[in-house]
C-alpha cells in the first residue's frame, strides 16, 4: 500500500509522470488509461497535471505513480548513457513478456500490467 503523500509530493509525482510520458512519447489516449483517468479525459486535464496540480489520492493511482517511475528509473540505472534505447524500450518487443510490448502490456493489463513490467525490470537483468 502507498502511504499518504503530501499535496507537495502529489505535485511532484504529477510534474514527473507528465515528463515520463514526454519521454515515452505517449499519446492522449495512451497517458489517460496508464493512469485509469475517465476515458474522456481532455488534455488540459493532463496539462493542469504538467503545471503542478496534485495527482489525486484516490483508487490505485498512487501505486500507478510508483511503478511507472520505478521503471523508469530502473531503466535509468540500467541504461545511463542510452537515453534513445530508454525511450524506445516500452514499444519495443521484448521477449520476456512472449513477444510483446511493455506499453501494451500495461495498457492492456490495467496496474497489473504496470507492475508486471516493474516486476521485469527489478527482478532480472534480462530484458529479451
Amino acid at each position: 500500500m502507498t502511504p499518504d503523500l503530501s499535496s507537495d509530493e502529489r505535485s511532484h509525482l504529477a510534474r514527473a509522470l507528465m515528463h515520463l510520458f514526454d519521454e515515452w512519447d505517449l499519446d492522449l489516449q495512451q497517458r489517460v488509461a496508464l493512469l485509469d483517468l475517465p476515458e474522456d479525459t481532455k488534455s488540459r486535464a493532463l496539462t493542469r497535471y504538467r503545471n503542478g496540480e496534485p495527482i489525486p489520492e484516490g483508487g490505485d493511482l498512487l501505486l500507478r505513480a510508483k511503478y511507472l517511475l520505478g521503471i523508469q528509473h530502473s531503466l535509468e540505472i540500467a541504461l545511463p548513457m542510452n537515453a534513445a534505447i530508454i525511450q524506445a524500450w516500452p514499444t519495443t518487443e521484448n521477449s520476456s513478456l512472449q513477444n510483446r510490448r511493455p506499453l501494451d502490456v500495461m495498457l492492456d493489463h490495467g496496474v497489473d500490467g504496470i507492475k508486471q513490467v516493474y516486476d521485469l525490470l527489478t527482478a532480472t537483468d534480462e530484458w529479451g
